[in-house]
């Protein structure tokens, strides 16, 4: 199982809601629910956001991000964010830049679509 299967069983349980019950919330089918509760599939950002909504909580928002997903958000190469990262230039808000002689940084935040899906708000 995975770990978002193993926070949605827990989830339901402290919400006392049946999967049957969040199916109809989420307006998706049973099956859909099954599946996601045995860890056979996850669901799409919406869902995810509607699953919150119907058990008023806060799992599975911890998505893998890559460092392509960041670069393109962006609008960046991505080894020169790979190069950020690795020189420590990385933070919670934004990356800064090295700058093509290296001697100067640009400082880009990050857009709000990134920072919601690396759970910084």
């Amino acid at each position: 199982m995975t770990s978002f299967a193993v926070q949605l069983a827990a989830a339901l349980k402290t919400a006392g809601v049946s999967r049957a019950e969040l199916s109809r919330r989420v307006r998706c089918s049973r099956a859909t629910v099954s599946d996601w509760c045995a860890g056979r599939q996850r669901p799409t950002r919406e869902r995810l956001t509607r699953i919150n909504e119907a058990l008023g909580t806060n799992i599975g928002l911890t998505h893998k991000i890559t460092a392509e997903d960041v670069a393109q958000m962006m609008g960046l190469h991505v080894d020169t964010l790979r190069r950020s990262m690795r020189m420590g230039m990385l933070t919670d808000i934004g990356v800064a830049i090295p700058s093509r002689n290296g001697e100067r940084y640009c400082f880009r935040f990050f857009p709000e679509a990134i920072r919601q899906k690396l759970g910084i708000i």
